[in-house]
């Protein structure tokens, strides 16, 4: 059997596909299951039991979450940690993990995951997004669109941002919390706003029919209403 720490209980949680993530009530960021990055971390395969996150235990973690094989983190000070998956943008070398780069004076407060995406908004309420956008899920334009305005930025076949890159579309906003499905996101902003963009299969985007299966949203576009009738079967 294993326990936390006495006095070091979990007070956050996320899951991945098959490992998970917590946040101790002194900060610490431990992982288990299948964890992402385990070969760079010096772990096994298949961890059975809660572990601290090794080269990480001086920071003290406020945000985390989980997407299909990665793990990314935010510490009380700003900084972003993304492990596993295509990402490993934390992780210079073997032991040795960083954090993710973002630009100057960017304070980063909190962060969610998608299949194989991550967004991430800031103390300034700002929005960035990284990872693969085949469906339009970072919001940054078609694909098209993003390879004239991220010439020269390393690109990932088919279609993967390895760094943060910041949402224009939602550069007026304040943004205050996202969520992430496995090929859509959504954000909400302070003063009660609710964006989405992505696949747009099975309604989830919430734009009525105006996207579908076969379409992507490819920038956030607000949620501008809601059904207020019902329908029995």
């Amino acid at each position: 059997t294993s326990e936390f720490p006495a006095g070091d209980p979990p007070i956050l949680i996320a899951l991945g596909a098959n490992h998970q993530a917590a946040i101790s009530a002194k900060g610490q960021l431990i992982a288990w299951g299948e964890v992402p990055g385990h070969h760079y971390l010096n772990w096994s395969a298949l961890e059975y039991c809660p572990r601290v996150v090794p080269g990480l235990e001086e920071e003290r973690f406020v945000s985390v979450a989980c997407g299909d094989e990665h793990v990314a983190a935010v510490t009380s000070s700003g900084k972003l940690f993304v492990l596993g998956g295509s990402f490993l943008t934390s992780v210079r070398s073997l032991r040795e993990i960083v954090p993710t780069p973002m630009p100057t004076d960017v304070h980063v407060r909190g962060v969610s995951c998608g299949e194989e995406h991550v967004a991430t908004w800031t103390m300034a309420g700002k929005l960035y997004t990284f990872g693969q956008t085949t469906s339009g899920q970072l919001g940054l334009g078609s694909w098209a669109s993003l390879q004239q305005t991220c010439r020269g930025m390393k690109v990932r076949p088919p279609a993967f941002i390895a760094h943060p890159q910041l949402v224009s579309k939602l550069d007026t906003k304040r943004i205050v919390n996202t969520s992430c499905g496995d090929l859509f996101t959504a954000a909400l902003t302070s003063d009660g706003q609710l964006y989405t963009w992505g696949h747009g299969g099975h309604g989830r985007l919430g734009h009525g029919q105006e996207y579908s299966a076969t379409s992507c949203c490819w920038e956030p576009q607000r949620v501008r209403s809601m059904s207020l009738s019902s329908s029995v079967s």
